[in-house]
């Protein structure tokens, strides 16, 4: 299950809603995850509470940089790559910021037991070496 926390300037609310509104869709369309099994956050940030490159920024006027962390079960490369994109894609158009200021990562969950999920530790899926 993808957990997407979402970090960025503050945004109209109508905007916020209609990025995780579709994002289940993308990264389901993209990836064959299933979209009830995607989970987001969106945290915003204040004025003045981010620092891009070097300089503190004050407002969207200074570079709507959105900020993305996705956790997700280790299912391959290209399951990844496709996740960070689409994720990252849907993100740009719902909140209306350039591709280039989205800043994705995914952050795989490889080792069994290190997430506690639906009451119980989950188990975690290793992709084979050959869809690396």
């Amino acid at each position: 299950m993808p957990v997407v926390h979402i970090r960025a300037l503050h945004q109209p609310h109508e905007r916020v809603q209609a990025a995780l509104s579709a994002l289940p869709e993308a990264i389901s369309g993209a990836t064959g995850i299933q979209p009830e099994r995607v989970w987001a956050t969106f945290t915003p940030v204040a004025d003045g509470q981010m620092l891009v490159a070097g300089r503190v920024v004050q407002g969207a006027q200074d570079g709507p940089i959105v900020f993305v962390d996705l956790h997700v079960v280790d299912r391959g490369a290209w399951v990844t790559s496709a996740l960070v994109e689409a994720a990252s894609r849907c993100l740009a158009e719902h909140l209306q910021v350039p591709l280039e200021d989205i800043w994705c990562r995914a952050l795989p969950i490889r080792d069994a037991g290190s997430v506690f999920a639906g009451g119980k530790l989950a188990p975690a899926v290793r992709a084979p070496a050959s869809e690396d």
